[in-house]
Formats: C-alpha cells, sequence, structure tokens
C-alpha cells in the first residue's frame, strides 16, 4: 500500500487531465489511498470521490497559481494538505507543478510528469508558444528542476523525453515513458464504423491555441476542397476562433468548415467523421489520436514530435514531413478517393489501440513507479 499525492488542474478536460481522472479510475491496487490536490474546483475532481481510496482537496486560486501571491499561497497550502495525509510520494502531473511539489515536499520522493513537448527551453517550438514572460517564467522552472531533482521523471512520449532530458540536465534514457492511455472497450462499443458519404468528413479536436497550429489544417483543407468534396469540424475553443474564422473566409471554406466550441462528448464528433486530422507542433503525444483509432478512425499528421510513436504510417494513418501543406492535402484527397484503404485503415487503428493504449496499461506502468519511489524513501 502507498499513500500518494497527486497534483494537478482538473478545469480544462485536454488529455492529460482526462488521463488522470481515467488512470485513477484504473487504478491497480485498491489498498492504495490517492490524494488528488487540484489547484481549482472542478466537477471531475469531486466524481473522483466515488471510489472510496480517493480524496480530492482544492486550492482555489483568484488567479493563476503562478504569481507571486499566489505561488507563496499555494505552497503553503500544498505543505499542510502533504503533512496531513502523510503522503509517501508526490506526483506531480506537469512539469510546472513539479516546481511547485519540489519547493512544497522536499523531502519527500516526488515523481514529475511531463506532458506538454512546448514548454521547455530547448523544444524547437518554446519560443512561438510562449510570450517574452511566459518563457522567462519556464527558464527559472527549468534551473529549479535542475536543482531540485525528483526521484523519478515520467514522460508520456519518448519525443518528450529527449525535448525535456536537454532542458533538465538528465539523461533521456533516464526517463521512464508512459503513454497516455484510454478505457478503448468503452470508446470501441460507442463509435460504430462510418457511415458512407460522397464528403471526406475530416475533424481535429484541441484548443484553438498557437501550437495546434490549426492554420496548417484549415489550408489543406482548402487545398484538398479543390479536388474532392471535403468537410472539417474543427472542435476546441479557445482565443484562436476568431483569426480561424476570418482565415476559412479568406481561404473560401467557410461553408466546408464547421468551428466549435470545445465538446464534453468528443466520441460524437468522431462518429460523424472518416478520420481525424492533426497538425501541431510540439505535440507530447495527443489522447485524441488514441480515442479517434479506437473507434475506427485513422489519423492524418506529422511525422514529427509525438505522432510517430501513435501513428504506423501507412497501416493506421498517414504520416507527411511537418509543416508540409501541400503533403497534408495530398494525404487527404488519398484517402478521398479509396474506401477501402480508408476502412482498413480504421479496422488496423483500432487493434493499434487496444493492443498498446490501454489505461490498464498506463495507470499499471504509473502506479509501480510510484511504489518505487516509496520505497527508495523507505531504504534512506
Amino acid at each position: 500500500m502507498i499513500a500518494v499525492l497527486l497534483t494537478h488542474t482538473l478545469s480544462w478536460r485536454g488529455g492529460a487531465e482526462r488521463m488522470l481522472v481515467e488512470a485513477i479510475r484504473a487504478w491497480p491496487e485498491e489498498r492504495d489511498v490517492l490524494h488528488v490536490v487540484s489547484l481549482d474546483p472542478d466537477d471531475a475532481g469531486r466524481r473522483l470521490e466515488s471510489k472510496t481510496n480517493v480524496f480530492v482537496h482544492v486550492i482555489q486560486c483568484q488567479r493563476p497559481w503562478y504569481y507571486p501571491g499566489e505561488f507563496f499561497r499555494c505552497l503553503s497550502r500544498l505543505r499542510g494538505i502533504a503533512r496531513r495525509t502523510c503522503a509517501e510520494v508526490i506526483h506531480a502531473q506537469f512539469f510546472d507543478l513539479g516546481v511547485l511539489a519540489a519547493l512544497g515536499c522536499h523531502a519527500r520522493p516526488r515523481v514529475v510528469r511531463l506532458q506538454n513537448g512546448t514548454l521547455f527551453p530547448t523544444s524547437p517550438y518554446f519560443r512561438a508558444e510562449l510570450g517574452p514572460v511566459g518563457r522567462a517564467r519556464h527558464r527559472v522552472f527549468a534551473m529549479i528542476m535542475r536543482r531540485c531533482h525528483p526521484t523519478a521523471y515520467v514522460a508520456i512520449s519518448s519525443f518528450l523525453a529527449d525535448v525535456a532530458a536537454r532542458a533538465l540536465g538528465a539523461k533521456a534514457s533516464e526517463i521512464e515513458i508512459v503513454h497516455n492511455g484510454l478505457d478503448v472497450s468503452a470508446v470501441t462499443d460507442a463509435a460504430p464504423p462510418p457511415v458512407e458519404s460522397e464528403q471526406l468528413r475530416v475533424c481535429c479536436l484541441g484548443r484553438f491555441i498557437p501550437f495546434k497550429r490549426h492554420d496548417f489544417l484549415l489550408r489543406a483543407v482548402a487545398d484538398a476542397s479543390r479536388r474532392v468534396p471535403i468537410s472539417l469540424r474543427l472542435v476546441g475553443g479557445g482565443p484562436l476562433e476568431h483569426p480561424y474564422r476570418r482565415l476559412a473566409a479568406k481561404l473560401g471554406v467557410e461553408t466546408s468548415v464547421s468551428i466549435e466550441p470545445k465538446t464534453e462528448d468528443p466520441l460524437r464528433v468522431f462518429r460523424w467523421s472518416d478520420l481525424l486530422a492533426m497538425t501541431s507542433l510540439g505535440e507530447g503525444f495527443g489522447l485524441v489520436c488514441i480515442e479517434a483509432m479506437a473507434c475506427g478512425r485513422p489519423v492524418v499528421a506529422w511525422r514529427g514530435s509525438s505522432f510517430p510513436e501513435i501513428v504506423d504510417d501507412g497501416k493506421t494513418g498517414i504520416l507527411v514531413e511537418e509543416g508540409d501543406v501541400v503533403a497534408m492535402a495530398d494525404a487527404l484527397v488519398k484517402l478521398a478517393g479509396d474506401r477501402a484503404l480508408l476502412r482498413a485503415m480504421g479496422k488496423a487503428a483500432r487493434r493499434r489501440a487496444e493492443e498498446h493504449f490501454s489505461i490498464e496499461r498506463s495507470a499499471g506502468k504509473l502506479r509501480a513507479i510510484l511504489a518505487s519511489a516509496a520505497s527508495a524513501r523507505d531504504l534512506r
């Protein structure tokens, strides 16, 4: 049995947040006690308390937690929670929350889970994603993490391990890889094969923020639409929604592109679609790819970031050179003209999701790493 303190923010239900919730639900050892510290109030955190071994502690922030006043208040609260819960090991779900855990719980073993490929100063996408203040903040975070070595780092992809290792002064081989996982059977049962249509129906789910680069996809769809009937649902919401609407109008595809807010039911979008297209730069993993594959939808994405770890090129989808909009459009046109290939890739994608990306597998590996870290403390 181990007592684990997991720090996270649960209000935005992206891939990292859904992964944490699903991992806790599928936790392999019921005797473990899991304390989830959320830096904002959220129903998802409260729903976790339906499990008898899960306790949720909310630290409500009036401003982002890394603002000086909020930071020290969160630090004090985290120390108090760690002391009251007698946590044996601390799990920080993000690199930046690892800083909070390092300063607030330095005497306990700490496992830091690395999620985002754009937040490290060594990432080629670092400058594009963060403004000057954000870049300065994350450089300071990286410096603190180099000095306050955690017991273990866990990355969600080999790509992210390589990027993080250079920023944190570690060796990539020393960083454990635990891919994001999914309750594949639940998703598979809820998503029948796509209904045949004259149009190729493409979906993309992800926040409308710079590193997701949905503008690449809009340009690719505009190119492909001149050759085949195609429609796109861009789902996610965010600060770039209006620029994307203007770009769609400029490209002349506003009638075939639907730009929508984030959804609590991504399966509804997958049921509508023939495939998922992703154009992110620096994607740490992309849980949405696994969701699409579990639904029997192939993935078209870049041959960069973490996508090659997810997509078996030519079998479960198509990978093209990063940033090559014409190649992305060509891939969409190819699948629009070969429905047999599209169906075969969808079936192979579902098998790959079942065999490699189950939540039980991911939760089991994470639990083993946390148990090892707690044992290392007992040996000291």
